[in-house]
């Protein structure tokens, strides 16, 4: 914070995006008009997940091997077309083809 401004206040202008799986998070979405969030499936959050698509939000889901065009009755968007959530359509699945991580050594970090 500076002078009391967060990010999003002192750049009114600049448009941010994120993901998150902690619902509460999603109430930041009134406050400022320049945050956009992406809510992420964990496999085990589908009754958040389908809340967030009934409130004009989209889910974040990960496919391993193709991403479908409907996922649990939603249509599903290639997310990997595009990093920019805030230009995807809403009430969709956003779907994110599983990356290998070139690097196994990453583990070490988790």
């Amino acid at each position: 914070k500076l002078d009391n401004f967060n990010i999003l206040e002192l750049l009114p202008n600049i448009q941010f995006y994120d993901y998150t799986k902690v619902a509460n998070r999603c109430k930041l979405l009134s406050k400022y008009k320049n945050y956009h969030l992406t809510f992420s499936y964990s496999g085990e959050n589908w009754n958040e997940c389908r809340i967030a698509l009934n409130n004009n939000m989209n889910v974040a889901v990960v496919f391993e091997q193709h991403i479908p065009k409907k996922f649990k009755g939603f249509e599903v968007i290639n997310g990997d077309v595009t990093d920019l959530r805030y230009t995807d359509k809403k009430n969709v699945i956003v779907g994110l083809k599983y990356k290998k991580v070139r690097n196994n050594n990453i583990k070490k970090y988790l």
